[in-house]
């Protein structure tokens, strides 16, 4: 068999690249909603804050099936707490065990009074804002590139959003949480691409042979 001229190897490997090359949006939601409430354990008075409380914690996730490597995550949280904030602590996890906090206490998040009623944050690296210290309200805000956590990992798996409310005078009211995960499609090259590929310089080859033969 003939040796395939290179502009037809070079055309088929750029073809290969192409298609394995463009970035890849996959957007999953969890809408199973739940309140998030503190137990608490009566004991005596001395110690009933100290020893009482339990915190209520939620986990939902959602698996995402596609391979590729994570570049950039964008997450909205729909969700309310009808009295002070300064209690819940929202934060996400990926499959391979990178945990990224969103919301509480850990950040500084110490909230107004009257709560959040109905609020719908997104989380977004990209953000020109930050989160302004003692609000909540519906946005897009950036948390210092603290999401760049997830990039270069696997994006197959399990995220994990998780909702702890500490406060027993009012429960967290989670409503639903959206995944926006780009991903670099090299990481795993299609099948069905390569396949499609390989028919195509075995048709080649043969057309070639045929072509050599009939010349001779």
């Amino acid at each position: 068999m003939d040796r395939f001229p290179a502009h037809i190897i070079a055309l088929l490997a750029a073809l290969l690249f192409a298609s394995t090359a463009q970035a890849r949006l996959i957007t999953a939601t969890n809408s199973d909603s739940t309140t998030v409430d503190p137990v608490v354990k009566w004991g005596t008075l001395s110690n009933w804050f100290d020893n009482g409380m339990y915190p209520h914690v939620v986990e939902r996730s959602v698996y995402i099936a596609d391979h590729g490597k994570v570049f950039d995550v964008n997450i909205t949280v729909n969700w309310s707490k009808f009295d002070t904030l300064y209690e819940t602590d929202i934060w996400l996890t990926s499959p391979s065990g990178a945990s990224v906090y969103l919301f509480g206490d850990i950040l500084k998040h110490y909230m107004p009074q009257n709560g959040a009623h109905n609020v719908s944050m997104t989380f977004d690296d990209q953000a020109p804002n930050a989160l302004p210290y003692g609000e909540a309200h519906s946005g897009t805000f950036n948390l210092g590139g603290a999401l760049s956590a997830f990039n270069g990992s696997f994006v197959t798996g399990d995220w994990t959003l998780t909702i702890a409310d500490y406060e027993i005078w009012s429960a967290t009211y989670f409503d639903s949480f959206t995944l926006d995960i780009w991903t670099d499609a090299r990481a795993v090259a299609e099948p069905s691409t390569i396949t499609l590929l390989g028919i195509a310089l075995i048709g080649l080859g043969f057309a070639r042979r045929r072509k050599s033969i009939q010349s001779n």
